[in-house]
């Protein structure tokens, strides 16, 4: 697998509230995490921050090259859960932390098979040429007023409350995960990435920079989403399945 990632402040914020992880078990075996932080510059960092290093430990010391897709299962969402007691029980002591939460993408690819937790409106994709295929569901305001035929696709890019997520880890008590399988095949290229990507990058013009067999995709998706305007940091994970 060809891996590439990058984060960035973008043009507008001065605080970087994301957080990025990768780690290679073998050539062909490896876990990556995106989160994107919420609830002011401490509150959204911290929260970013704290779920990376919490799952990121929570699955490397205990994943086996063995595990069945239900032992992986078992695991992300395991560590997801952990992320978010420890993060809500953290707000609950600082009250300069009230509030904070996190969006996530928990991606484990292993034997050509994609397996994917989120919370929140950060994505994973999986690029099958120059066609984009969206694995996991927004949850937020004008993803569910879309889901109701509310608004038209369209009409949500304008939303006023576009950035209106409806879960998030570490917000609330209890979390609720998705949790998707997707084969893979060679050539595919596996994305995740944080709103300040997808809000401002289309899925077309995504497909385009990661079917040119570029070194460095994700730096030229951040350059990307800042030639647009950089209103939000900018997170990106891709992986290329040879």
């Amino acid at each position: 697998m060809k891996v590439s990632y990058g984060t960035d402040v973008g043009v507008v914020r001065n605080d970087n509230q994301d957080s990025v992880f990768t780690h290679m078990f073998t050539d062909d075996c490896g876990l990556f995490i995106v989160a994107d932080g919420m609830g002011g510059h401490l509150g959204g960092k911290t929260a970013s921050s704290m779920a990376i290093d919490i799952i990121s430990h929570s699955i490397t010391d205990r994943f086996k090259m063995n595990f069945t897709p239900a032992e992986i299962n078992h695991l992300m969402i395991e560590a997801v859960v952990k992320a978010n007691t420890e993060i809500y029980r953290k707000s609950l002591e600082d009250t300069n932390l009230e509030g904070m939460g996190t969006t996530l993408v928990v991606m484990i690819i292993k034997d050509k098979m994609l397996y994917t937790v989120s919370v929140g409106d950060s994505r994973a994709y999986v690029c099958n040429g120059v066609r984009m295929y969206q694995i996991t569901i927004d949850h937020s305001l004008v993803a569910d007023l879309i889901s109701k035929g509310v608004i038209s696709d369209e009409e949500a890019k304008e939303h006023p409350q576009k950035n209106v997520i409806t879960r998030a880890v570490g917000s609330e008590e209890d979390v609720e995960c998705d949790y998707f399988e997707t084969a893979l095949d060679s050539g595919n290229v596996v994305l995740a990435c944080s709103d300040g990507l997808h809000n401002l990058v289309s899925d077309r013009e995504i497909a385009m920079v990661l079917s040119d067999d570029s070194d460095e995709p994700a730096q030229k998706l951040i350059s990307l989403a800042n030639e647009r305007g950089g209103n939000d940091n900018i997170t990106v994970v891709t992986v290329k399945i040879s």
